[in-house]
């Protein structure tokens, strides 16, 4: 097969973006892939607090410490003591309020953030 000039200009010099597009294209899918199902579980987590509000007749929130607690007792309980052994200042300070936030607010900010960093540039048609 015939190369025609910017075919073989272009297996020449390579693509413009090299390994590192590549790269960068697959960190963007894993990021997306985690926000997305970050959200997934943010969103369970809010119809699970709505059901239990409805039923209660009143505002019942469950804190991300209490869905961590169910979902792997274990986890949790070795995580506060490799923290409080190495810093504890760190569980009082950071980790005990990120835990008592509502359990759907974590993966919720973290699952929008991931997706906001894995967006795909804008394209350029022109270049300045």
């Amino acid at each position: 097969m015939m190369r025609t000039p910017p075919q073989m200009h272009r297996a020449a010099v390579g693509n413009q973006h090299g390994v590192e597009g590549h790269m960068g294209e697959a960190m963007r899918f894993v990021a997306r892939f985690i926000g997305f199902w970050l959200l997934v579980g943010a969103c369970s987590a809010l119809i699970v607090d709505g059901t239990r509000t409805i039923a209660a007749s009143g505002l019942r929130l469950t804190s991300a410490g209490d869905a961590l607690y169910a979902l792997a007792p274990h986890m949790l309980e070795q995580a506060e003591m490799m923290v409080l052994i190495r810093w504890p200042e760190l569980w009082n300070w950071v980790m005990l309020p990120l835990l008592s936030l509502p359990a759907f607010l974590l993966p919720g900010v973290l699952g929008l953030l991931l997706l906001a960093l894995g967006q795909r540039p804008a394209h350029r048609p022109f270049r300045i």
